[in-house]
């Protein structure tokens, strides 16, 4: 747990005895031959280095921001690998005494959530013999070095770099909703239990996610290769071409959707039967509301609506836009003037 102060507890104690319960399973897990992801000290001994950086890693001492998640991921990773997650870039494979031989270099660590992607990143070629080198990301952007400069690390451009990054980081977000919408739908009692009766059409749809996943799937394979680049046997000047994959866009075709004409309030208000010393009157007509989920007034007065626009069931492929609105009466005459 991370110590976020008043009014918090102070999780001292508490992280003593988990510690305890960490060091036995680690312990265990080596005895056993297996690896451990342990990232507890990671955020317990977490200070900013810069003014941008959070103060905290979670909103609540347990679960990990945007920002944490970011911080913690190489500690998880590297602990599963021998290899750093961490700059300079480092060419894996290439012979430079062979002609169109290439290198690979792989993508760097995605930039943080909390300020722009670096604009260069240091860059190994550890294989080049003597002489200068210069390595060509495009007709516009080429850096030139020495051999020995390159196997201690030139600084290259990085925006395209870390932009397929980011591509690729995207596209394992929008694969792990895919996953969660097939494997947790929102309403499964309309899917499978006792009120599939009502919309139990929506069933035949869940399977229809395993291709959407899958194509996530390949353009992700598609896009964590490492950069191939071309390395001429020539010493003098030798180019680098950074092959960039657009993967083709994927359509999801849309059900057609029945047309509902607009309610009329005044037709249904007329349509109440109205106890004696009672109104009813309307609050709010908010175009922006569909299907309303949940409603409730606060100590205010004012309104608050959970809506989502897929209600009651997502369809494969499709985004959700869940809302929530705020509705209240500023001048006190009984209908919603602002949201």
């Amino acid at each position: 747990m991370e110590n976020l102060g008043p009014p918090l507890p102070n999780p001292e104690e508490y992280n003593a005895n988990v510690k305890l319960y960490a060091d036995a399973i680690e312990q265990l897990a080596y005895d056993r031959g297996h690896h451990t992801l342990r990232f507890g000290d990671a955020v317990a001994n977490y200070k900013p280095k810069t003014n941008s950086e959070p103060k905290h890693l979670t909103d609540n001492g347990m679960h990990l921001t945007e920002f944490g998640y970011w911080y913690v991921a190489p500690t998880m990773v590297s602990s599963l690998q021998s290899t750093s997650l961490q700059p300079p870039l480092k060419a894996t494979s290439g012979d430079p005494l062979n002609a169109l031989k290439t290198v690979a270099i792989p993508l760097p660590y995605a930039a943080s959530p909390k300020g722009p992607a670096p604009k260069s990143i240091a860059c190994q070629l550890p294989t080049l013999q003597e002489g200068s080198y210069t390595l060509k990301l495009s007709d516009a952007s080429k850096v030139t070095a020495s051999a020995e400069a390159w196997k201690k690390g030139v600084d290259i451009p990085a925006q395209d770099l870390y932009a397929k990054t980011e591509a690729l980081r995207q596209t394992i977000l929008r694969k792990n909703q895919l996953f969660f919408d097939r494997f947790r739908p929102q309403n499964e009692t309309y899917l499978y239990l006792f009120r599939k009766h009502e919309q139990g059409n929506n069933a035949v749809e869940i399977p229809q996610f395993d291709p959407l996943i899958e194509a996530q799937d390949n353009k992700i394979l598609e896009l964590k290769q490492s950069v191939q680049i071309s390395l001429p046997m020539f010493r003098s000047a030798f180019s680098l071409l950074l092959l960039f994959l657009a993967p083709a866009a994927v359509a999801f075709a849309q059900r057609d959707l029945k047309v509902i004409p607009d309610t009329d309030p005044a037709e249904e208000l007329r349509s109440f039967t109205v106890a004696d010393g009672f109104e009813v009157n309307l609050f709010a007509s908010e175009p922006m509301i569909a299907s309303p989920i949940q409603i409730n007034f606060d100590a205010q007065g004012r309104l608050w609506v959970a809506s989502s626009s897929v209600y009651p069931q997502i369809e494969p492929g499709q985004v959700a836009d869940d809302k929530i609105l705020m509705l209240e009466d500023t001048n006190g005459d009984g209908t919603a003037d602002k949201s």
